[in-house]
C-alpha cells in the first residue's frame, strides 16, 4: 500500500483541483435568495460573477489532458443551463434551480422501465406517471408497513378513484384510435340507452 498509493499523488491533485472548481461553481451560485425584508445579489449580478469565475478556469494553463476535459464540460454544463440559473435571485419563492427534479425523473424513469419492461416511456409516464413517483428508502418490511400506514384509508380510496378515471381516459382514447368503429356504435347505443323515446 505504502509504495502504490506516491505513484497516483499527482492524479490524486488532479481530482482534488477539479473539485475545487466544482465547489467554486456551488459557492457562486449558493448566495442567498431575494426575500421581502431582505434584497440579495439581483441574477445579474449573480451571473456576471459565475462569468468571472469561468473566465478564470479558462485562463489555466498547464492542465492534464483529463483536467480540460472536465473543465470543458463545466463550461458545457454552464451554458447548457445558464438561461435557468439565475431567474431565482429575481423571483421572490422561486427555488434555486438543482439537480433533484432531475434525478427523480431519471429515478421514475427507470423505475418505469423496470416495473413495464418497455424502453419507450411516454404513454408509461403519461398513465402512470404521476402514481409512480414513489421513493422507498426503506430497509424492511417494518418500515414499509410504517410508511404506508402514514396514508389513511379514505386518502387511498380517493386516490384510486383518481387513478382509475385517469385509466378510463385512456382506455377510451386507445379504443377510438384502435377501434373507431366498435367505438362509435358504442357511443351511438349509449346515446340511444340515454335519450327516451318519443
Amino acid at each position: 500500500m505504502n509504495e502504490t498509493l506516491p505513484k497516483y499523488q499527482q492524479q490524486f491533485g488532479e481530482v482534488s483541483q477539479a473539485l475545487d472548481w466544482v465547489d467554486g461553481v456551488h459557492e457562486t451560485l449558493d448566495v442567498p435568495l431575494l426575500a421581502d425584508e431582505e434584497p440579495g445579489l439581483s441574477g445579474d449580478e449573480v451571473a456576471l460573477q459565475l462569468a468571472h469565475y469561468l473566465g478564470q478556469l479558462a485562463d489555466l494553463s498547464d492542465l492534464s489532458p483529463w483536467q480540460v476535459e472536465v473543465r470543458q464540460e463545466l463550461f458545457d454544463r454552464s451554458e447548457r443551463y445558464w438561461s435557468g440559473l439565475f431567474p431565482c435571485y429575481d423571483i421572490i419563492g422561486l427555488p434555486a434551480t438543482n439537480g433533484d427534479h432531475e434525478s427523480l425523473y431519471g429515478q421514475t424513469k427507470r423505475k418505469l422501465r423496470q416495473q413495464r419492461g418497455v424502453s419507450e416511456l411516454r404513454e408509461p409516464l403519461l398513465r402512470h406517471g404521476a402514481w409512480a413517483v414513489i421513493r422507498l428508502d426503506v430497509d424492511t418490511p417494518d418500515e414499509l408497513r410504517e410508511r404506508l400506514a402514514q396514508v389513511s384509508r379514505e386518502e387511498y380510496q380517493a386516490e384510486r378513484i383518481r387513478y382509475e378515471r385517469r385509466q378510463a381516459q385512456f382506455r377510451r382514447r386507445c379504443r377510438w384510435r384502435h377501434c373507431r368503429v366498435a367505438a362509435l356504435e358504442q357511443q351511438l347505443t349509449d346515446w340511444a340507452e340515454a335519450t327516451p323515446d318519443p
